[in-house]
């Protein structure tokens, strides 16, 4: 603790030197001031030109973006936050694959305004992480951000899906991304409201590990499902 105050490091982003200043500002997360205000101006993603089921960006189609005109989801829409890539993807994975659980509370201030603006009052339910990902990190990334939103935003955090151990979701397509987590997703009995509730999860990708939370959900009891992430991998 003394070396880390003595020597805070470097942002993440820019690569600067962090001043105890700043460090203690920022709520000592390892990105410096000026790459945190240019973080804030991501976020929230405009609404217009982007499908409101998914929040990609639309390019000649209306409305829906050609992908989710080809599907049909158990929940009602998705918002991101940020697009997943520059320093949004830099700071995720320094987040999930480098163990940097300090930059919880930074990704959950670029969450709460999109929170706020598009579900005020909804109770969020996080999205459950595959057994074998919590075991080999130590600790869940989503249950963390949802931690970090309830303590510094008030959010309504619901904890009432669990999940089965399986393969690795990142590098299967969208119909093995729906095969892969059939029926691997459940709700505790009697735990689900009769009421709208937010999935919460990091980053959309195809939109599989969503639907089978939702259908979960919806199974459970939910009278609807919208999801809320922080960013939207844009192909």
């Amino acid at each position: 603790m003394w070396l880390e105050l003595l020597y805070p490091g470097r942002c993440l982003l820019c690569g600067n030197e962090l001043s105890l200043a700043a460090l203690a500002g920022a709520g000592r997360e390892p990105v410096c001031g000026a790459c945190r205000d240019r973080l804030g101006q991501l976020a929230p993603l405009a609404a217009a030109n982007r499908c409101r089921v998914c929040s990609l960006p639309l390019i000649s189609e209306q409305d829906r973006c050609t992908r989710c005109r080809e599907r049909e989801y158990d929940f009602g829409r998705n918002v991101s936050a940020c697009e997943y890539r520059g320093p949004v993807k830099e700071l995720l994975f320094q987040y999930k694959f480098r163990n940097r659980r300090r930059l919880a509370p930074l990704l959950a201030d670029l969450l709460a305004p999109l929170l706020q603006m598009e579900y005020p009052g909804r109770l969020l339910v996080p999205a459950p992480a595959n057994p074998h990902g919590v075991r080999r990190r130590g600790w869940d990334p989503v249950e963390l951000l949802a931690r970090s939103l309830q303590d510094r935003h008030g959010a309504q955090i619901l904890r009432c899906l669990r999940r089965r151990a399986g393969a690795p979701q990142k590098s299967l397509s969208y119909e093995e991304r729906l095969e892969n987590l059939h029926r691997q997703v459940w709700p505790l009995a009697g735990r689900v409201p009769a009421r709208p509730l937010v999935l919460l999860d990091d980053v959309f990708t195809t939109g599989a590990t969503a639907n089978e939370c939702a259908r979960a959900l919806l199974g459970g009891g939910a009278l609807a499902v919208d999801i809320l992430t922080l960013a939207i991998d844009v192909p």
